[in-house]
């Protein structure tokens, strides 16, 4: 039997062993597929490297010695680690949460974190030819076309700054109320043998599966995979809950892929599991320290629905909140075109206004006093509106604010507001 049949056979034997069976031969001509006979990568093996598929994450023998990693064949453990910039955010702070450790060999348990064995290719560090194990008549690294390491424009390209990714190498915190354990059967967790579950890449992609997309463990249609985790009080029957739009989101997938309308796509609408805060310069490369809480542009752009509106330079107009609103209710959506700094309108509330980018606080609104908190130190230096200060997107209704009274219904596009004087208090638990 030759080489490549055992190496398909083991990588069969992998999958069984850890509960997750597919068929063997599901990852072949997709983008993990490096031989050089992929018709699915763009990079992949020369004509002068090899036709072997599994090689290049693991190998039948002298794999590297490392806990934890089936098989492993490329030895990124030893030598100089990359000393990557984790996500963090004020809510994960206020939940108690651990900051995310670094994915690297060791951590609580000593074990390898999954996360790290995805980053040896998608953090752009190490040359993807590079293996312990060669390919018989092969020397030095499995020669490459297309690249040799993940160049920064490719979808997959993560990089070593991470703070515009999801959380990864983090433990899940019991004690925070929208965070719910998912089953085996959605996403999945991972122990570090004392008990303690970890999210990491693995808890959402399959490496070896194509079938629902970017290597997705399941379907992500309505933001499935989002929900299985995360249960935001108030989201239900809520206007981005139930909205019939038209959307889909621009983040390279087809229309359709998950969803047709806002109310359809849901989590997807608004954030971005990888390169959130992107540009409309920049839509597919990361954008470290713009991402923040995976929103999917900048602040209120992403309510636009418009990478450009942070700084009111051209650029395709969005049909959310933006000036490109559409259908139903359009001129009542479109937000964009009165408080866009170049609308000629002297409000106050210019939510807009580039100066104020990046001081607005999710936790603002969810103080145990029910008021907006407010930055008054350092003679206003903080001070700063956001289109989030009156309005809470997992909690607003469809309805009309109605006026004379500053008390907020249920069915009020305020409700939710940490601000706002709430008739009937939406059901969340504040954050001291």
């Amino acid at each position: 039997m030759n080489r490549s049949k055992v190496m398909v056979l083991i990588a069969a034997h992998i999958l069984v062993l850890s509960g997750t069976v597919f068929a063997a031969t599901t990852i072949r001509n997709s983008k993990h597929d490096l031989s050089f006979s992929s018709t699915g990568a763009t990079i992949k093996a020369a004509a002068s490297g090899t036709s072997e598929i599994c090689v290049f994450c693991h190998t039948p023998h002298s794999a590297a010695a490392v806990v934890d990693a089936p098989l492993w064949n490329k030895d990124i453990f030893s030598g100089t680690q990359p000393a990557y910039t984790v996500y963090s955010s004020d809510v994960l702070n206020q939940l108690s949460y651990p900051a995310a450790e670094q994915p690297v060999q060791g951590g609580k348990a000593v074990h390898i974190r999954k996360t790290r064995l995805c980053l040896s290719c998608h953090d752009g560090t190490i040359a993807l030819g590079a293996l312990k194990n060669l390919p018989a008549g092969i020397s030095g690294d499995i020669p490459m076309t297309g690249a040799t390491t993940m160049p920064t424009t490719a979808a997959g390209y993560i990089g070593i700054d991470l703070r515009d990714d999801h959380p990864v190498s983090i433990p899940y915190v019991a004690t925070d109320p929208e965070l719910q354990v998912p089953h085996a059967s959605s996403v999945k967790t991972h122990s570090d043998g004392t008990g303690t579950n970890y999210v990491e890449c693995t808890s959402c992609h399959e490496p070896h599966n194509p079938q629902y997309g970017n290597f997705l463990i399941a379907s992500n249609a309505g933001s499935a995979l989002c929900t299985a985790c995360h249960n935001k009080a108030g989201f239900t029957g809520s206007i981005h809950d139930t909205a019939t739009l038209a959307y889909s989101p621009p983040d390279g997938t087809g229309a359709g892929f998950i969803g047709t309308s806002v109310g359809g796509v849901k989590c997807m609408t608004c954030h971005f599991p990888h390169k959130a805060g992107v540009t409309a310069a920049a839509p597919t490369t990361p954008n470290p320290g713009s991402g923040r809480y995976l929103l999917s542009f900048r602040e209120e752009a992403s309510c636009f629905n418009n990478p450009n509106d942070r700084w009111g330079t051209s650029g395709a107009a969005g049909a959310c909140h933006g000036r490109g609103a559409t259908g139903t209710n359009a001129q009542r959506r479109n937000i964009e075109s009165v408080v866009h700094e170049t609308s000629g309108k002297q409000y106050k509330h210019r939510v807009a206004d580039p100066g104020k980018s990046g001081r607005h606080e999710a936790t603002e609104g969810r103080e145990t006093t029910g008021a907006a908190k407010l930055n008054w130190t350092n003679s206003g230096a903080l001070w700063h509106v956001e289109c989030q200060d009156c309005h809470n997107s997992h909690t607003a209704r469809g309805g009309v604010r109605a006026l004379g009274t500053n008390v907020v219904s249920a069915s009020s596009p305020l409700y939710g507001a940490g601000g706002a004087r709430v008739s009937t208090p939406p059901t969340w638990t504040p954050l001291s």
